[in-house]
């Protein structure tokens, strides 16, 4: 069992009771950490790796950006912000969250009764977690390699406002006891079990001994060039396994699975608020000795972030061109001219590559999937009621432009840039029913096409469901469009084509599924 946010942490004496061992130094419920396994991958993981590759061509080009430079100290915002949510110290509401990230951590900002401890206090913590997130850049920078001073560092800078911890003592009193900061626990610190048992965490006599184990599997599997999310779950799962701090555990461990992903010139992950229960769950498996889920969470945070800023890039671009040609000297264009055409044939090149797998997985996975679908229903319907019918549709150039607004919408929701001008083609399965006057429709929409203001080598797989309907002016309209997965699946070309097509496929029946599942109750 992982820490859990927001729980409750009981410090305990060295008596624990006449019925418990005292002659070992190691409690029997507490077990050492674990390397990362050797060979364990994860397709999710891997095509992170691709998409932080694409994402990493676009860097040099935005580097002095302002808007990016924007972009970015809105997630820390964001990370500072959700961090302490997740952990419990502080509620704050999500419109007043927005601003904050939007427009700065000012007290002022912070309307009465929107959060549920002083505004001040709230703002004080606040900044602690953003200095601490940009004290990982700075470390980064540094190239430093992780290090136990790092990590007392990082717990001295979240916990600087915070100067007591809550506890109970041996006689089930609860007590107050000043926050030893920087350094690690001098009393047991086990959560209590909702059974009212306890679950121990790694005993303080043991600590140094398993931060250094850390330290050690850490490098041995960076060495290794594992994917990113793998790296940083695995860090952050076995930081909270050994639980070194009195309190502020979960915060450390979300700045660890920060470093690994700012190191590698990605973003630091948010778990936000409503990802609470995911994420529990997630550890909850690991304690179980699977990883796999906290990597996808892992995965899928990251992802979010890099289509998000690849959406933004290309109009930050556009708009900060005329300050960047006037810092040009004319004794470097032909050499900046020279050099941008190559590299844009290098980049032209590889773009047509994923152009290609595009292709492929639609005509191999997304055309056929939705033929069977409409054959297996057209089977099952008829039989039961001859008022059902099933059409399949796909694309074609007089029909490319079908599905646009519904699209758009579902790439809004997800926070990037839906490019249907690049790439993009699609298939539909309509369900018709007849019955007296009424003619219900429902459509089934997998769309595959390109992601950014500009194509950048990335296309999405996206798909929703909705029902048609028709105007008073008898044209047809589509209702509000349902996905039919908790996010799109982008893909680069950086990533191995047989990657892409096993994820695809595993996106594509879960969609389905979804789909069906949609249709199933309108029966």
């Amino acid at each position: 069992m992982a820490i859990r946010p927001g729980q409750n942490i009981a410090a305990h004496d060295s008596h624990q009771g006449a019925d418990q061992p005292m002659e070992t130094n190691i409690p029997p419920a507490y077990s050492r950490i674990t390397p990362l396994p050797s060979g364990y991958s994860e397709r999710e993981a891997v095509a992170v790796d691709a998409l932080g590759d694409v994402w990493r061509d676009k860097i040099e080009e935005l580097k002095d950006s302002k808007s990016l430079q924007r972009f970015n100290d809105q997630l820390y915002r964001r990370w500072a912000i959700e961090t302490g949510i997740l952990e419990r110290l502080y509620s704050i509401d999500r419109c007043v969250t927005q601003v904050l990230v939007e427009r700065g951590l000012d007290v002022s900002f912070i309307e009465h009764g929107s959060t549920d401890r002083p505004a001040e206090e709230v703002i004080a913590i606040l900044r602690d977690h953003r200095e601490a997130v940009q004290y990982v850049m700075d470390f980064v920078a540094g190239k430093f390699d992780l290090s136990l001073h790092f990590i007392r560092s990082i717990h001295q800078l979240l916990t600087n406002h915070q100067h007591s911890v809550d506890a109970v003592d041996q006689f089930g009193n609860a007590v107050k006891l000043p926050l030893i900061k920087g350094d690690w626990k001098k009393l047991p610190n086990n959560p209590t079990r909702p059974d009212g048992t306890l679950h121990l965490y790694c005993p303080p006599e043991l600590v140094q001994d398993e931060m250094d184990g850390l330290i050690d599997y850490y490098n041995d599997a960076a060495r290794l060039s594992c994917p990113v999310a793998i790296l940083s779950a695995w860090l952050h799962h076995r930081f909270t396994q050994i639980h070194p701090f009195q309190d502020g555990n979960g915060r450390v461990a979300q700045a660890l699975a920060a470093f690994v992903f700012v190191k590698h010139r990605l973003f630091p992950i948010v778990v936000e608020r409503e990802d609470r229960s995911d994420y529990i769950g997630c550890l909850e498996s690991a304690d179980d000795g699977n990883l796999t889920p906290l990597v996808q969470l892992w995965s899928k945070l990251q992802r979010k972030s890099i289509e998000s800023a690849l959406s933004l890039s290309e109009s930050l671009l556009e708009e900060e061109a005329p300050v960047r040609e006037n810092l040009l000297r004319s004794r470097l264009l032909n050499a900046i001219r020279d050099q941008a055409g190559k590299r844009r044939e290098a980049m032209e090149a590889r773009q047509a590559e994923v152009l290609m797998t595009g292709r492929q997985i639609y005509r191999d996975l997304i055309m056929p999937a939705v033929d069977d679908l409409r054959e297996d229903l057209n089977q099952i319907l008829t039989e039961i009621d001859s008022s059902y019918q099933c059409f399949a549709d796909h694309w074609t150039d007089d029909k490319g432009h079908w599905f646009r607004p519904p699209l758009v919408e579902i790439a809004n929701k997800y926070g990037y840039f839906c490019d249907l001008a690049t790439y993009h083609q699609w298939s539909r399965l309509k369900i018709r029913h007849r019955e007296g006057a009424d003619d219900q429709k429902i459509e089934i929409v997998i769309s595959l096409h390109g992601l950014g203001r500009t194509f950048s080598g990335v296309l999405t797989l996206s798909g929703y469901v909705a029902d048609r309907d028709r105007d008073e002016d008898g044209r047809g309209v589509t209702g509000t469009p349902r996905p039919i997965a908790d996010r799109p699946l982008s893909f680069t070309y950086a990533e191995a084509a047989e990657n892409v097509r096993q994820r695809c496929q595993d996106w594509l029946d879960m969609g389905l599924n979804v789909a069906l599942e949609s249709f199933r109750k309108t029966l």
